[in-house]
């Protein structure tokens, strides 16, 4: 366990994220700090114990701020309408065959304009229609 924390904050020292490089440098100043001799550690381990916790709350604070900060990268793509480079390809448990079959039946109701609509073009976006389709 102690050699994953250890190379978790070493791999993150090399992360060019500022919160990742304060984060490790405290986690490492918390492991100097409590691993020196002291009076008040009444068991042996009991520095191994403090030293494990911040590890803990460092790694948790490196985690939230990088969550963080792709929450905030992924808000101002959006705000600039950055769109992805490539389209994808829709998948799920539910046959495609399916949903143009019954979207062909669908289209004997009438109305539901707008929802005929939506359903033909995901349809065509899922590669299940063609444009001249239906």
């Amino acid at each position: 366990m102690r050699g994953l924390v250890f190379g978790h904050l070493v791999w993150v020292a090399w992360h060019p994220s500022r919160p990742a490089l304060a984060g490790a440098v405290a986690a490492a100043a918390a492991l100097a700090i409590t691993g020196s001799p002291a009076s008040e550690w009444s068991r042996p381990h009991r520095a191994t114990e403090v030293a494990l916790a911040a590890l803990v709350l460092a790694a948790f604070g490196l985690v939230t701020a990088s969550f963080a900060r792709l929450a905030l990268h992924t808000e101002a793509a959006i705000a600039r309408g950055d769109v992805a480079g490539r389209r994808f390809r829709y998948v799920n448990t539910v046959p495609v065959d399916e949903i143009r079959d019954s979207y062909i039946e669908y289209l004997r109701v009438p109305g539901f304009t707008e929802r005929k609509r939506a359903l033909h073009e995901f349809l065509v976006n899922a590669g299940a229609l063609t444009q001249g389709h239906c």
